[in-house]
This record gives structure tokens, sequence and C-alpha cells, in this order.
């Protein structure tokens, strides 16, 4: 599939630096907020429930837990690719 070799050679280009920026946003552009969703689906991550600011809802929100699981680990690149591959070969196994 060109779309998910293109993903993992993208995560290969990832520097600890990326992920710092990234971990300090405080309202990260959508697209960021999609793959770190997906990141905590892939690894059965619960998210949050928070209430939304423009509705009053309580929505899930995969930001506020995906900062906690992601960005704690110095190999948090080298993890999200980890997790797309077992997504892809289902008989692999991997761990953060």
């Amino acid at each position: 599939m060109p779309m998910l070799e293109s993903a993992l050679r993208a995560l290969d280009t990832l520097t600890k630096n990326d992920v710092t920026e990234v971990k300090g946003m405080k309202s990260p552009p959508s697209g960021v907020k999609l793959v770190l969703e997906a990141v905590c689906i892939l690894k059965s991550v619960k998210p949050a429930r928070v209430k939304d600011p423009q509705s009053g809802k309580m929505v899930e929100d995969y930001w506020e837990v995906s900062s906690f699981c992601f960005y704690s680990s110095a190999s948090t690149c080298k993890c999200a690719r980890l997790t797309i591959v077992h997504g892809r070969y289902g008989s692999m196994t991997a761990s953060a």
C-alpha cells in the first residue's frame, strides 16, 4: 500500500525535537489530532471525556491522553512505527 509505506518513511524522518514541538501545542492542527487519535485507537488507549467549549456537551478527546501515552517516551517515533506495522501485520507484537 503506497500510502502506508509513505507514512512509515515519514515516521523515520521525525526527531525528538519534532515530538517536543507537538507536545507543546495547546491547540494542535486537526491533522495532528487525527493522527494521534488513530495511534491511540490502534494502541487501545481510551479517550478522555471533556466538555466541548462550543456545544457544552461531553465529547471524547484523545489529545489529552495522547500526550501522556506518547510523549513520555524517547522512542515515540519507533513506537508509532511499530504500532502501524502491527496493525498491518497482525502476527507482530510491539510494546512501548
